[in-house]
């Protein structure tokens, strides 16, 4: 029997199969995910979910064609190219933590880098944004980020990054539209943001000033006012 999908591979507005026991009849039924139920990881029957049309089951197949939920089947890419960017972390300042001090800290740069990916891949093709894999594509998973918070959960982790996205780009109509997944692979969970093309220039706003950032090739390069305005003359 396949493995059920866990609380924390399904989203809201996820078209899933369900599964809902009605005295001794079973019934299957498809539907898009209006509201989820169950508040643990898993269950042994399945997470239970309210659908668009209300009727409520529990969750057995995944049919959402989503990024999301092809990586939680495939392997994660191996390298990073235009539409596809590594992070080791969102806030941990890695690179002191490795040197040995024994400090886990954050650091503001960091965690500027995911709005700086987000900006650039919008102004250009879209693209996805991993962040607990580091650049050689092995899988760190998000025990350096959770052991910053003090409630360290999922929920808790996902408003922090909304919070920070949202903090930066200023631009609420635009970060609606950005999609953001926790997924498991091998045993660790790794944060997913799909971040599609904007049809018009996303900034990053920082002490009163706008940065401007585009993707060339594997790297979110930032642009001066001129070389943007003429980048935006052909893109938008």
């Amino acid at each position: 029997m396949a493995e059920l999908p866990t609380r924390s591979q399904i989203k809201i507005g996820f078209l899933v199969k369900v599964r809902e026991k009605n005295r001794n009849r079973v019934e299957e039924f498809e539907g898009k995910i209006k509201k989820i139920l169950t508040k643990n990881d898993t269950h042994p029957y399945g997470i239970k979910v309210e659908l668009d049309s209300g009727k409520t089951g529990r969750v057995i197949e995944i049919l959402d064609g989503s990024v999301s939920v092809i990586l939680s089947n495939q392997e994660l890419p191996s390298d990073e190219d235009h539409k596809t960017e590594f992070k080791s972390t969102f806030r941990l300042d890695l690179k002191r933590f490795e040197k040995g001090d024994g400090k886990k800290v954050q650091n503001e740069k960091v965690e500027k880098e995911i709005s700086v990916t987000i900006s650039a891949m919008a102004n250009s093709e879209g693209g996805v944004l991993l962040i607990g894999v580091d650049d050689d594509g092995k899988n760190l998973g998000l025990e350096n980020d959770y052991d910053l918070l003090q409630n360290p959960n999922d929920d808790t982790f996902q408003r922090m990054i909304w919070q920070s996205i949202q903090n930066s780009i200023q631009n609420m109509a635009y970060v609606s539209k950005i999609k953001l997944s926790l997924i498991q692979k091998d045993s660790k969970k790794i944060c997913l943001i799909e971040i599609p093309p904007s049809d018009e220039p996303i900034f990053i706003h920082e002490n009163n000033t706008q940065e401007s950032y585009v993707r060339v090739g594997p790297k979110s390069e930032k642009f001066g006012p001129v070389d943007f305005m003429k980048y935006c003359k052909t893109r938008f």
